[in-house]
């Protein structure tokens, strides 16, 4: 294409194909020569930022000079295609880059995605001049395969994320990579209908110091992938012994390790669907034998699932005689509350069943319709005798004990938590307490002497060593 002549289609003047005296640009049909010589395109852009400026456009809209070195591909006019080796050497040979344009033959990357081969040419340009760039974004031309890959430098400052304070976690400072206004840009551009020519320019103003890879390598990803049995401090030591001065943390090593332990259990992003796929695995495998329990299905603000143990009550079934209904709260990430229900057997408690629950402005008695639910399962199907129930403060848990247990049944609310109740009751001494009903008190509990009056209420004339049983 260079060294012969061409007519600009606005001066109209036979002028020599050179990057000196024409412009290139890259569209749907791939590479080619705007049709306006380089003078009279400088020209045209010169008059439309100048009338822009008087018609009083933005700052940031008056200048095009970084969008028109974008896309102004000059620097290629006749270029012939190299090598993929013959680029990679040239890329060595160059030293600092500032400006680097190659049309390379990338056949030999034996990729299938356009996307895919573009990510490997940053791979590569990486490993030889030490400056990693990460995926920027894609320019798909219309009606075309044709595409323009972009890839900044992970170093650059004007291209750093700001952190991100994770929601319910505590702010900390970390360490962060030195950055630089080194404006490095990757541009690659893909005609992949015509042929496997790729268009390559790098742009890097500030040859700064190399990038320094903090990734874990491949080898320690396949020695952490054979031994995930090791807890994640016995793989860091070992992994000390080859690698004695790594440049990745222990926390990156902890994640790959976490990942790891999570693929044996986790069966979906969505943790309530991983559950009930990893319980309907269980219920067919006779080494576990778990058994769902059905819980109410009109949700109402709750998600829950629960599940029984039949080995053990099979066994223990018939000697159970107190049970406990106990939970834990913020179980797991999302926000779910488990619920045991235990038996004691020996002096100890079994673990008979467990109900996962997360509440989201539930309707009124929803979170007990679902416990209650939960411990009718397990009384009417394994025929449980309970005559004792504990449980703690909790006033759902207690109504729904009591709802599903016969009415014979003696209900005791852990002592621990009927201390602390009254401890933190009588620790209030500036606010006296509520008038005291005898009757309200007596239709409540039967068995209180009618007689009875707090010190408060009762008459100081009768305040005598008698009748305060001094």
């Amino acid at each position: 294409m260079e060294g012969g002549t061409r007519r600009c289609s606005k001066c109209r003047k036979y002028k020599i194909v050179s990057a000196d005296t024409w412009k290139a640009k890259f569209g749907a049909n791939g590479f080619y020569l705007t049709s306006n010589c380089r003078a009279c395109c400088e020209a045209s852009s010169a008059a439309i930022r100048e009338k822009r400026e008087k018609n009083g456009a933005n700052k940031e809209n008056i200048s095009d000079e970084t969008e028109d070195e974008k896309s102004d591909l000059s620097e290629f006019i006749g270029a012939s295609a190299m090598d993929l080796d013959a680029f990679l050497n040239a890329l060595t040979d160059a030293g600092d880059i500032n400006l680097f344009s190659a049309l390379v033959d990338v056949s030999g990357i034996e990729k299938e995605e356009v996307k895919e081969t573009a990510d490997a040419i940053a791979e590569l340009v990486w490993e030889k001049i030490g400056y990693r760039f990460h995926y920027h974004s894609v320019y798909h031309f219309k009606n075309s395969a044709t595409a323009r890959y972009e890839y900044h430098c992970a170093q650059s400052s004007t291209r750093q994320h700001k952190p991100k304070k994770g929601e319910g976690k505590k702010q900390r400072d970390k360490g962060q990579m030195q950055t630089f206004d080194c404006q490095g840009w990757l541009t690659i551009w893909a005609a992949p209908d015509d042929d496997s020519e790729y268009f390559i320019r790098i742009r890097h103003q500030d040859c700064h110091e190399k990038y320094v890879c903090i990734d874990v390598p491949e080898d320690v990803k396949q020695f952490i992938e054979e031994n995930s049995k090791l807890r994640s401090y016995q793989l860091w030591k070992e992994i000390l012994k080859k690698h004695p001065l790594p440049a990745f943390s222990q926390k990156a090593v902890y994640t790959l390790w976490s990942k790891q332990q999570q693929s044996q259990w986790r069966r979906s992003d969505n943790e309530l669907d991983s559950a009930k796929i990893l319980l309907a695995e269980f219920a067919r495998n006779p080494t576990y034998q778990i058994e769902s329990i059905p819980l109410p299905a009109d949700g109402g603000g709750c998600i829950a699932l629960a599940f029984s143990l039949p080995p053990l009550l099979r066994k223990w079934a018939g000697t159970i005689r107190e049970a406990a209904l106990d939970s834990t709260f913020n179980t797991t990430k999302a926000g779910y509350e488990c619920f045991a229900l235990l038996g004691e057997v020996f002096g100890s408690g079994l673990p008979v069943g467990f109900l996962f629950i997360k509440t989201s402005s539930p309707e009124p008695n929803q979170k007990e319709k679902y416990i209650r639910a939960f411990i009718r399962d397990l009384l009417d199907k394994w025929n449980l005798d309970v005559i004792q129930s504990l449980s703690d403060k909790d006033i759902t848990e207690i109504n729904a004990l009591l709802a599903e247990l016969p009415d014979d049944i003696k209900h005791q609310v852990c002592f621990w938590h009927s201390i602390r109740i009254v401890r933190g009751r009588l620790s209030v001494l500036a606010r006296r307490p509520a008038f005291y009903d005898v009757n309200e008190a007596f239709r409540e509990f039967d068995w209180i002497d009618r007689e009875f009056l707090p010190l408060g209420q009762l008459d100081p004339e009768l305040q005598t060593p008698v009748s305060l049983h001094i």
